[in-house]
Order: C-alpha cells, then sequence, then structure tokens
C-alpha cells in the first residue's frame, strides 16, 4: 500500500516536471516580440509625410531625407531606407489630392505608437 502511494506522488512529481519543460513560457520573450510586431507595424503604416500649419497655411512635407554622398532616402519618423528618389515626389501628390487620408494614416500611426 505504501509503495503504491511513493509510486504515485513519484509520478505526479515527474508528471508536473514534463508539464514544465513541455509547456514552458516566458512572459519576457512574448512581449518582445509583440512589441516588434508593433513596431513593424508602425513602419508599414508610417506615411512618410507630415502635416505643418504656418499661421492659417497647411503644408504637407515629405519626411524622407538622403544623408549626403549615397541614394538612400531615409524616413525620420520610422527609419525606412529606400532607393526610390521619387517616392517622396509621389507621396506629396497622393496626399495632396487626398489630405483625409493623410490625417487618418497620422492618426493610425499615433493610436499604434501608444499601444507600444
Amino acid at each position: 500500500m505504501t509503495g503504491a502511494v511513493l509510486l504515485y506522488i513519484v509520478l505526479g512529481l515527474l508528471g508536473i516536471v514534463a508539464l514544465k519543460v513541455i509547456f514552458s513560457f516566458d512572459v519576457n520573450k512574448w512581449m518582445d516580440r509583440r512589441d516588434r510586431r508593433l513596431e513593424d507595424r508602425i513602419r508599414r503604416t508610417c506615411p512618410h509625410t507630415t502635416i505643418f500649419t504656418e499661421g492659417q497655411n497647411i503644408r504637407i512635407e515629405s519626411m524622407l531625407t538622403s544623408p549626403p554622398g549615397t541614394l538612400q532616402w531615409i524616413c525620420s519618423s520610422c527609419g525606412m531606407v529606400t532607393h526610390d528618389a521619387e517616392l517622396g515626389n509621389q507621396l506629396l501628390r497622393l496626399y495632396g489630392q487626398n489630405p483625409k487620408l493623410l490625417v487618418q494614416q497620422i492618426e493610425t500611426v499615433n493610436r499604434l505608437a501608444k499601444k507600444l
């Protein structure tokens, strides 16, 4: 009788250890992966342009800049790198024709940044 009880206790402890090994969950790794996913989503939704108001004038300006001596264009907001020199002008034309789209994109980026 006592041998069977001891056997059950040992098997129970081995089962608990096996479950711990199988179902180990690292909260820090999970949070890091979640943060990286949010950062990637912010980069994908970045409009690469911004709105400035000067008095009563509203101006849309590209955030893509080219470092001296390179052919790359880097967004100063999200860090996206591109080799398309015409992308900034295309975005300015797009958002100039549809400023509500730019406002929606900026609000989406801000909402995602608050989650981060």
